[in-house]
């Protein structure tokens, strides 16, 4: 039986109480956490309606966002070669030089 490494929660406890025990458990139960949510909805991504600040959000914006979570995670966890590949891909994205 799986066990988060962070909490110490397992996957049955999740479906009985209905919550994960922190963050690393999405990490921990990925594969089974998205097999029920698509069971229990249509889709695993959210697709509600938008606050006004992101109408304008495009696949570029959100494409950032992932690279520069990945970056900062990448620099966190010391992955500096990681870390200047997603920060090449930032630059290419918003237009700038990567080549200096």
């Amino acid at each position: 039986m799986k066990v988060c490494k962070k909490c110490n929660m397992t996957l049955s406890e999740i479906l009985e109480n209905g919550v994960v025990g922190c963050a690393n458990c999405y990490i921990e139960f990925r594969e089974d956490l998205i097999k029920i949510i698509e069971k229990m909805q249509k889709n695993t991504k959210n697709f509600g309606k938008k606050p006004k600040i992101y109408q304008n959000y495009s696949i570029i914006d959100e494409q950032l966002d992932l690279l520069k979570r990945r970056l900062n995670l990448a620099i966190k966890e010391k992955r500096f070669e990681d870390a200047a590949r997603f920060d090449d891909d930032i630059k290419r994205l918003e237009g700038g030089e990567d080549d200096e």
